[in-house]
């Protein structure tokens, strides 16, 4: 970790009006929007067409109940989108407090919504990572359950100094994932 490499606060600027924040921007589907792709659902299409046949054979009961009944289950099916849209977006906005690397050497605590690519942070315990990072240093045990069901934590081991491209499908042990939960971090020797 070099801290010379670090931005400064004129080029932490320029970054971020190039990158912009670091934050995952789930867009909200209006109710409009949701009820059109429910009704357009193959599904009530057919009970439209149900309805339409019971009623000119007479079974306007029959198919009053059917119109009924499917207006309940898109209401209930509207609501329940909703709400699971709402809770995506409050989860794709998670922040949470990281120590940055700075010119001088020192760690200042910044949000994690204030990050760039090609910062240095040191990697807190115990919490979700907000973002992709590429372990520098050390080694990190992690707990991907989220992304990859597997149940047992998983080390991942600091990336080797080679002159080669970073792949992230190549060095996914030295990829931290967003979302994944640190167990436990191992610092290196000489931090």
């Amino acid at each position: 970790m070099n801290p010379t490499s670090c931005y400064t606060p004129n080029q932490r600027l320029q970054q971020r009006l190039f990158f912009g924040r670091c934050e995952v921007d789930v867009p909200k589907k209006s109710l409009g929007k949701l009820f059109v792709d429910e009704v357009l659902n193959p599904f009530y299409i057919f009970q439209v067409f149900s309805m339409a046949l019971w009623f000119w054979d007479g079974y306007r009961m029959y198919a009053s109940c059917i119109l009924v009944i499917s207006s309940g289950s898109i209401c209930a099916s509207l609501i329940s989108v909703n709400s699971n849209n709402e809770r995506i977006r409050k989860m794709a906005k998670y922040v949470c407090p990281m120590d940055l690397l700075q010119k001088d050497g020192s760690f200042k605590n910044v949000p994690s919504d204030e990050l760039l690519p090609g910062d240095v942070v040191r990697i807190p315990t115990q919490n979700v990572l907000p973002c992709d990072f590429i372990l520098l240093t050390g080694g990190v045990i992690v707990n991907e359950a989220m992304l990859t069901g597997e149940s047992i934590p998983v080390m991942k081991a600091s990336l080797p100094m080679t002159s080669e491209v970073y792949s992230e499908t190549e060095t996914s042990r030295h990829t931290l994932f967003g979302g994944t939960s640190v167990v436990q971090v191992r610092p290196s020797g000489n931090e």
